[in-house]
Parts: structure tokens; sequence; C-alpha cells
């Protein structure tokens, strides 16, 4: 996997739900095969990180599904960031490390594992959730000195599937072999 990508990831029944309100939106994306209920989607312009750009596409593609959209940029593996939109409101955001573009080391940034947990796994553990929300960036008291094994500990609380939520669209467009089941995915283009 790369160290750099966005995904989004919303509960669904199915794959061509997701890819129908990507279709209706006019956008350019991968939507994977459907994993214990949930999609995850890649959009080739929101792949910028422009926070405006995901809320943006996370709220529309919620108020489409019907469900919560869980957006999450890795960016080059020193910082995740993540979105919840629930309708047309961003109902939580996290930082991993919000001093990084400055140079500076600092803990974690909002984050409320009751409404991470409420919006995408209503039976997550939200202790657990908010210990890897809460743990150090960096030295002998963290976990996480990758934002990636962050995002996979974020993953694994909330059952969401780790091995398609860690890429991007980038990724999936030049055929990344630990993604499995490319040749299920479905494009969206315009």
């Amino acid at each position: 996997m790369s160290d750099r990508y966005l995904s989004f990831t919303v509960r669904a029944k199915d794959a061509a739900t997701v890819a129908s309100a990507l279709k209706s939106l006019g956008r350019t994306a991968f939507v994977s095969p459907a994993s214990d209920g949930f999609v995850v989607f890649y959009d080739a312009a929101a792949e910028t990180g422009d926070a405006a750009a995901v809320t943006t596409l996370a709220c529309a593609v919620s108020q489409q599904c019907g469900s919560a959209v869980l957006a999450v940029l890795n960016e080059d593996d020193e910082v995740l960031t993540y979105w919840v939109c629930d309708a047309a409101n961003v109902a939580d955001r996290y930082c991993s490390n919000p001093g990084w573009l400055e140079g500076a080391d600092e803990t974690p940034a909002g984050g409320n594992a009751d409404i991470l947990a409420n919006a995408i796994a209503a039976d997550a553990d939200r202790a657990a959730l908010s210990a890897i929300l809460r743990a150090a960036n960096e030295g002998e008291d963290s976990d996480y000195l990758f934002a990636v094994d962050r995002h996979v500990a974020i993953c694994e609380e909330l059952g969401l599937p780790a091995e398609y939520c860690t890429a991007g669209f980038t990724q999936v467009l030049g055929g990344d072999p630990d993604i499995p089941d490319l040749e299920r995915f479905h494009r969206v283009a315009t």
C-alpha cells in the first residue's frame, strides 16, 4: 500500500447503490465490493485531500445513501485525518498530528469515539476507540508510529474492511496487488 491515500467508507448492502450515488454526482471513482455491510469508495478529484472537497463529497454520498460516511486521509504515513459525515453535517473530525505541516509533533486533536461509533458501528468498543485516537504519535509510548497502523486499528474496532480502507484512487487505478478482489470493483466515470 502507498503511504498516502484517501478512502470513504459507507454502510451499504451493495456496491451498486454507492456507484449509482457517485454517478449521479458526476464523479470519477472506484467502488469496492460490499464487505460485512460496508462499501469503500475512492474518488479521483477528492484524492487531493482538500478538506472542503472531501467533506462535500462525503456529505453528498451520505445523503444519497442514507448512511454516515467515514472519510479517511493518510498523509505520507505521518498524519491520519478523518471526517464523519452524516447527511449534510460533518459530525466529527480528527487529526492524529495537527502540527505536522509546521514540523511539530502534536497530540491528536478532535475525534469523538462515541460519535464515530454511533455513526459507523454502534457496537464498537468506545474505550478502545478512544485509546486508539488518543495514543501518542511517536516514541516508546506509541503503538502507531505510522498512520496506517492507527487506521488499521480503527478499522478493526469498527469492523471495517481494512484491506479496502487503506487504499486510495491512485492505488486502485494502478492495480495495487495488495488490494484484494480488484476485478470486482466498480468503476464510475463521468
